[in-house]
């Protein structure tokens, strides 16, 4: 109940209705050349790396760059998105001026996740680093036991909680990194606050933006299939042979499966354009990440779209 009020103040007129920013986010930015071209080519370069003749070299290359491709995409495209919200229609700025922007961004990028992450392996250090007192024939397991029943045992629960929270956080501290800029000394805290007190907010606009990707990467699968089956159809038969269908969906998948191999007779051009599925979905989750943020942001602190990415200079 608490959450449909929520839902109901956000998107009242005099708030100026933040949930049509999830369909917004997902819809109209992610068609855009300076979003969907990056996800694309990260996609390929991800598939190039895991290609790699080296196991060893395939694991560390894939691995970074899905890691640290992944976490820069994310933050290019929240950045575009909430500036194309926050002009709502107006002139786009330059792409240059949007690089700058965005580079000036970058160290707070990594700050701001990595502390999220390294605060709860400081806590199991801390709780681990007592168990060297149990090699001393002096303390002997009496003491190593009675520390963990104690400060190790809460600092082990301490960490597992910040974990547990710091999950959920870190998809819109990725946007807040973005859009709060300068001003984003509480970034950190303000989304565990938004995971603690409004989870199931959170959950919504999550929940909204995962359905709407997956509702427009499957028009774009059945559109796509459906024209390259024509396509195909008219020159085959323009060349007196019979059409051979190609399946996009399968080809799609061939990349990332183990022990796939593609038809012999697959066109060459058919793998590019059957990239463009997955990366629609990845650039528009990243995308509605930012319609999930601005949400909570209107919904728990009533600070409105243009509020949070008018600082952002962007």
């Amino acid at each position: 109940m608490r959450v449909l009020c929520r839902m109901g103040k956000v998107n009242s007129p005099g708030s100026g209705g933040t949930i049509p920013l999830l369909f917004g986010g997902v819809s109209r930015s992610v068609i855009t050349l300076r979003i969907f071209i990056p996800v694309w080519l990260w996609l390929y370069s991800v598939e190039a790396a895991l290609g790699l003749s080296s196991a060893a070299g395939r694991k560390i290359v894939s691995g970074a760059l899905l890691c640290v491709g992944g976490l820069l995409l994310a933050g290019w495209v929240a950045q575009e998105t909430a500036a194309r919200l926050r002009r709502s229609g107006q002139h786009a700025s330059g792409t240059m001026d949007s690089v700058k922007a965005f580079l000036r961004r970058v160290p707070l990028l990594f700050l701001a996740p990595g502390i999220t992450l390294l605060v709860p392996f400081f806590f199991l250090a801390l709780a681990l680093v007592i168990a060297l007192v149990g090699r001393v024939p002096e303390a002997g397991p009496w003491l190593l036991g009675l520390w963990l029943s104690t400060g190790g045992l809460i600092l082990s629960l301490a960490a597992i909680v910040w974990l547990i929270i710091g999950l959920g956080a870190l998809p819109i501290q990725v946007v807040a990194c973005v859009t709060e800029f300068p001003q984003s000394m509480e970034i950190v805290t303000r989304s565990f606050s938004y995971v603690r007190r409004q989870p199931a907010l959170l959950l919504l606009g999550w929940v909204t933006v995962v359905g709407l990707a997956l509702l427009g990467t499957l028009v774009l699968l059945v559109a796509l299939s459906l024209t390259l089956v024509a396509i195909e159809a008219m020159v085959e038969v323009g060349a007196g042979g019979r059409p051979f269908f190609t399946s996009v969906a399968f080809t799609t998948l061939v990349p990332w499966l183990q022990g796939a191999e593609p038809p012999p007779d697959l066109p060459v051009w058919l793998p590019h354009v059957a990239r463009l599925v997955p990366a629609f979905f990845l650039a528009a989750i990243f995308s509605g990440s930012a319609g999930v943020y601005l949400f909570v942001r209107e919904a728990i602190d009533g600070v409105k779209v243009t509020e949070v990415t008018s600082a952002a200079g962007s």
